[in-house]
């Protein structure tokens, strides 16, 4: 079997080896030659100063109970050593145990539901405390309300279909208190009635929405109204206040242009569209009720365009003519 050689070792002496080995070598106490000129401090070797950790040895355990010696489950208990904050829930038998504390008086709080807060300060030992929490504080009642009914009678034209419409009534005062006015919501009936019972007390806003904005904010098809909710019942009338729009759509030769798409929306810095509409073989079409005011009209059928503005106002039903531009 063949021997294995160190390479290096035709290259480097054993001599010169053992003199690099030697050059190197420090007796203790001593620094290693520095390769760079600067110079290296020896270490210290002391005295060096103790320094001392307080013991976490401390244990604190604790009963909690009612004023009848009853234990009280799931109470918290808080316990400030120092600036060290330690927390437990009280278990099925009252007692809490906490263990690891430095040394100190104790800070101690107890929070359970339903009773007043504990506070105090015990002594640093292992003996179990006791922690006596006051009688059950009364539960909080709220005297019932009166509540009242109000019928709402609306008054709209003949040619009005109100059936499947929602009246809307909203509080005027914000919902911040737990007897405040909430909102109240009911579908038109038949008689054109509507009914609202068990109503807060309080001022409200009605409002009527088209069937297709039911659950919704927007359009108001009434005109502005409040009533005053009392315990009794309140009997009230309701204007409808909108109004439709017929748009003819004509092409430069002056023919009726079917399937022409209609798009009405209300004018402003934030417009709203409502329900676009098509024209039938005459060219004509109507829009669902709106609001009064100013509305803009946008026609287009296929790649021709038109557009015109309309005011709703008294008036039942608004005509407009639109001619497009290809």
């Amino acid at each position: 079997m063949a021997r294995s050689r160190i390479p290096w070792l035709k290259v480097v002496p054993l001599a010169a080896l053992a003199a690099l080995v030697g050059a190197y070598a420090t007796r203790p106490g001593e620094l290693p030659p520095s390769t760079n000129g600067a110079t290296l401090a020896p270490p210290a070797t002391g005295p060096f100063e103790s320094v001392g950790l307080s013991a976490r040895d401390g244990i604190f355990a604790a009963l909690v109970c009612d004023e009848a010696g009853q234990p009280v489950e799931s109470a918290v208990v808080s316990v400030l050593v120092g600036d060290e904050v330690r927390g437990e829930l009280s278990d099925e038998t009252g007692r809490v145990a906490m263990r690891g504390f430095p040394r100190g008086a104790r800070q101690v709080k107890v929070v359970a539901m339903g009773r007043d807060p504990l506070q105090l300060e015990l002594a640093d030992d292992a003996a179990e405390a006791r922690l006596v929490l006051g009688s059950p504080l009364p539960t909080p009642s709220f005297a019932g309300a009166q509540r009242g009914r109000c019928l709402v009678k609306l008054l709209a034209p003949p040619t009005v279909e109100l059936r499947g419409m929602e009246l809307w009534l909203e509080p005027e005062a914000a919902a911040h208190r737990i007897d405040a006015p909430l909102p109240a919501r009911a579908t038109v009936g038949a008689d054109d009635v509507v009914r609202f019972e068990r109503l807060w007390p309080g001022t409200y806003e009605l409002r009527l929405l088209p069937e297709w904005a039911v659950g919704g904010s927007w359009p108001v098809l009434s005109a502005p109204k409040k009533i005053e909710v009392s315990t009794g019942v309140v009997e009230v009338v309701c204007e409808f206040a909108a109004a439709r729009v017929e748009v003819a759509v004509l092409d430069q030769r002056g023919r009726p242009v079917a399937g022409a798409l209609v798009v009405l929306r209300t004018t402003g810095d934030a417009p709203r569209p409502a329900p676009g509409f098509t024209t039938g073989a005459d060219g004509k079409g109507s829009s669902a009720w709106l609001p009064r005011g100013k509305w803009s009209v946008a026609v287009q059928a296929g790649a021709a365009k038109g557009g015109s503005e309309v005011e709703l106002g008294e008036s039942e039903l608004a005509t407009l003519v639109v001619t497009l531009d290809g």
